[in-house]
């Protein structure tokens, strides 16, 4: 006839050495998973130019401003862009260079004003409202950003994003 002992009386030290050995094993898996991905942050970097701006930059009204300081008189104009249209994109990386110019010159202002249209699919307009689109996710993303108030960064991860 058995017995049933105690789960909570002494003599289970197997238990214990199991978590531990458990414990060790997750560590050096962990350590191995940092220590190959140690410089992945890095890539796809590659051949991107920084570039250096001259300007001033607000956040307000659901909309990235970008001036120059003495931008008094300047036209003002409204940019509406969706980090996934690639005509968008075409239309960056083409005028983006002209645009910085006049920026820092102080002859225009510009309003950027991200969009998320095409982060919807056959399901309509729930898709759009949904929050697990690239657009939603670069936009919040470059929305953080712009709110830091560094717009240098801004630039570059807006350059990114519509050159890639």
């Amino acid at each position: 006839m058995s017995t049933v002992k105690d789960p909570t009386a002494k003599g289970n030290s197997g238990f214990l050495w199991g978590i531990g050995v458990l414990l060790v094993i997750i560590a050096v898996v962990l350590g191995f998973i940092f220590y190959q991905n140690r410089g992945a942050n890095m890539q796809g970097l590659e051949g991107f130019a920084k570039e250096n701006v001259n300007m001033e930059m607000s956040f307000g009204d659901n909309a990235v401003t970008l001036k120059a300081a003495d931008a008094k008189d300047a036209p003002e104009v409204e940019l509406y862009e969706d980090y996934s249209c690639p005509h968008c994109s075409d239309l960056a990386k083409e005028t983006d260079g002209q645009m910085k110019e006049k920026i820092e010159q102080g002859k225009l202002i510009v309003k950027v004003r991200t969009l998320n249209f095409l982060d919807g699919s056959q399901n309509g307009i729930e898709s759009i409202k949904s929050n697990d689109g690239h657009s939603y996710k670069a936009a919040a993303a470059i929305e953080q950003v712009a709110k830091s108030g560094d717009v240098q960064l801004y630039w570059n991860l807006r350059k990114y994003l519509m050159d890639e």
